[in-house]
């Protein structure tokens, strides 16, 4: 009786550690559940559910309103065009939201067409069309430009800009926000600008930092600060990959920026351009391709400006050639301004993107099915998370062996 009585125990036991294992993993391997909305410019209809194709919604508005709370994808099954001169203003939403097009769908801009961001953002798997000039506003929300990404225009011109902040400034636009920009593909980019585009209502600084990365992708100009106005306090450009014609640190012609750090980890870079810093910059060269270096101020009353400058440059002396590091010494001793010059070497062969204490945020991959992939970090080192996983999941295993080694000694 006594030993049947042990067994049930010892039975009890090992089905409440399967089921508490069970618990403990599902999370880990589940994957989140992806919300997908369709629509259809041309046929589509607003009251819609837009979860299946036969069913779409009508315009990007409507359905990011419509997936705010969650996030998840919006699928174009048809060209959505934005007309000449006119605007396309997403619904506020706090989650991301993912565009992507099928089969040959385009988001379509007409000439000067625009695109104005209300939360973070990805273009994945999708075809974007420009007859004209095309803008896209981020509005310091996080744009990302992820896998798949093609990008055509009339007569094969450069015509998509992309700014990381407002179009322009007015009296209550915030100026103590970061702008996230990242591109891992599309080939028709003509200018990729930090912070805002046009004056506004009057000249301010904006006192964040504007973060650009650039994994892939074709892109004729880089501007870290402004276009047409404002100071900005701080820059920083990541190169992974892509080309790249020009960087400039600074702004378009007047516009300063206090701070800027640019770091070459690879793809190929035309010319990076050192322009209006006032307090320093910070260059790394690791790997890649940079075929001219730079360092100008517009005007003799912005130099004058720079009196506190100093330039770093940290450079790999066996990717990049010493003639480009002693152009840059030049261009610093006609201006009178601090460089200091260190010379690193690459840890291992293995790809320069490695070993960085720079965050990298792999793209979203496409996927029709309405699951979203899991995204793995990339590190060398697992990361702290899992460890834990590892610990507690062998500490819970170790436990259960006890209660059964338990059990079978009070069997006996």
């Amino acid at each position: 009786m006594l030993k049947n009585y042990y067994t049930f125990i010892n039975f009890k036991v090992v089905c409440f550690g399967i089921i508490l294992l069970s618990i403990y993993i599902m999370p880990i391997t589940t994957h989140a559940q992806e919300i997908t909305i369709y629509v259809d410019n041309h046929y589509g209809n607003n009251n819609n559910t837009g979860l299946d194709q036969k069913a779409p919604m009508k315009d990007i508005h409507t359905a990011i309103k419509k997936l705010s709370d969650k996030g998840g994808r919006i699928i174009l099954v048809s060209d959505y065009i934005i007309a000449e001169y006119s605007q396309l203003n997403e619904y506020k939403h706090e989650k991301t939201i993912t565009i992507s097009s099928k089969d040959n769908s385009k988001l379509y801009f007409s000439n000067c067409g625009e695109y104005i961001l209300n939360g973070p953002t990805v273009f994945s798997g999708i075809n974007i069309y420009c007859d004209g000039s095309a803008y896209i506003y981020a509005n310091f929300n996080p744009i990302t430009f992820a896998d798949n990404v093609k990008i055509n225009s009339k007569n094969d011109l450069r015509t998509m800009n992309i700014y990381g902040g407002f179009k322009e400034y007015t009296e209550n636009s915030p100026t103590d926000l970061d702008s996230h920009i990242s591109i891992y593909s599309g080939d028709m980019f003509a200018t990729v600008v930090g912070f805002t585009k046009s004056k506004g209502t009057q000249n301010t600084t904006f006192t964040g930092t504007s973060y650009i990365n650039i994994y892939g992708g074709n892109i004729s100009k880089i501007i870290g600060g402004c276009v047409d106005a404002h100071m900005t306090e701080t820059t920083q450009i990541n190169v992974y990959g892509g080309k790249i014609g020009s960087i400039y640190t600074g702004g378009n012609l007047l516009r300063c920026t206090n701070n800027a750090s640019v770091n070459i980890f690879g793809g190929e870079t035309g010319t990076l351009n050192i322009n209006n810093v006032l307090k320093s910059a910070n260059i790394l060269l690791k790997s890649g391709v940079v075929n001219d270096i730079n360092l100008s101020y517009q005007t003799a009353n912005i130099h004058d400006k720079a009196i506190e400058f100093s330039i770093t440059l940290e450079y790999n002396d066996s990717v990049f050639p010493s003639s480009l590091i002693d152009d840059l010494k030049l261009s610093a001793n006609f201006y009178g301004l601090d460089l200091t010059v260190n010379n690193i070497k690459l840890e291992t062969e293995t790809d320069a993107t490695q070993n960085t204490t720079i965050d990298i945020i792999p793209p979203q991959e496409f996927s029709e099915t309405g699951t979203q992939s899991i995204h793995i970090t990339e590190d060398n080192n697992p990361p702290e998370k899992n460890l834990s996983y590892i610990v507690y999941l062998s500490i819970f295993l170790l436990s259960l062996i006890s209660l059964v080694g338990i059990m079978k000694f009070k069997n006996k």
